[in-house]
């Protein structure tokens, strides 16, 4: 390969290299986010049916 083709090749991958590697970070932030989401919907939907005052009081500091 001739070394004009090599720094051609380089400069076409390595944006591509970055954007995949920002898309991969961003996707696991998502997921982290929405599993945090559904734990606290989880909790309010507990709450919601807990007739303890106690407990009650326990799942809202838990939230």
């Amino acid at each position: 390969m001739s070394a004009e083709f090599e720094g051609v090749l380089r400069a076409a991958l390595t944006p591509v290299a970055l954007i995949s590697g920002v898309g991969l970070l961003l996707l696991s932030m998502i997921n982290r986010y929405h599993h945090a989401l559904n734990r606290v919907r989880q909790l309010m939907a507990e709450r919601a049916r807990t007739k303890d005052p106690h407990g009650s009081e326990r799942l809202s500091r838990s939230i």
